[in-house]
């Protein structure tokens, strides 16, 4: 039980981690609103917006968005919605996470030592999370073992293929969407190249690349009916 529990705790650890050293690139090159209104919520108020603007950086040089950001990110703490925010154009793309993770997990973490929790004495009274050295010492421990659960396919595409759904107009769409996919992604895999030390986010977007390929490939081939 002990080992299930603390196996939980380091993977939404090393969620935490994967997102703070994608996030920079994320907010940055892939179309979308404008970081400070997402990481507002919704319907924010134009003061809302610039103070989170200049709380992160985002109306700083390039350079100055990096160095603020990574601060942040690695020394500094994260509220349970930037966190769902994060995750959900980042490390959602090959790992899942319920809706309810980013809100909940932080605070069983926090509870185990592996982040810090703190809440704000102002404002919104937000409660901000940070590693912990536990922390990081769990996710180097994990990320050190040389094994890994088998993948599990969960597609309602094929789903409905295998009910007997006509798999054309299915397939089309879906190949688009891989097409946009690929796209985001690149951009993506442009923007890590260009960050020294990224080499295993490097690597997880390229290999979504090459995913998202073989998976276009895949479905054409299911398209014309081939191998059966």
């Amino acid at each position: 039980m002990a080992r299930f529990v603390l196996r939980r705790a380091v993977g939404m650890v090393v969620v935490l981690f994967a997102v703070s050293v994608v996030v920079f690139a994320i907010f940055n090159v892939i179309p979308n609103s404008p970081p400070a209104q997402r990481l507002a919520g919704k319907n924010p108020n134009p003061a809302l917006v610039k103070s989170i603007e200049e709380e992160w950086g985002f109306d700083e040089s390039l350079p100055k968005q990096y160095m603020a950001m990574m601060k942040k990110v690695f020394t500094g703490e994260l509220t349970s919605y930037e966190i769902k925010d994060a995750l959900e154009t980042s490390v959602e793309n090959f790992w899942p996470v319920p809706h309810t993770t980013a809100y909940q997990e932080p605070a069983r973490l926090a509870s185990g030592g592996y982040l810090s929790s703190r809440q704000e004495k102002g404002g919104r009274r937000r409660r901000r999370y940070a590693l912990t050295d536990v922390g990081r010492e769990a996710l180097r421990e994990w990320a050190d073992e040389p094994v890994a659960a088998p993948p599990q396919l969960r597609d309602e595409l094929l789903l409905k293929i295998f009910a007997g759904a006509d798999p054309g107009p299915l397939i089309a769409a879906r190949i688009e969407w891989n097409k946009r996919k690929v796209e985001e992604l690149e951009g993506l895999l442009a923007a890590v190249k260009m960050a020294p030390g990224w080499a295993g986010p490097e690597r997880t977007v390229h290999g979504g690349v090459i995913y998202y390929r073989k998976m276009t490939e895949l479905l054409e081939e299911m398209g014309r009916g081939e191998d059966r």
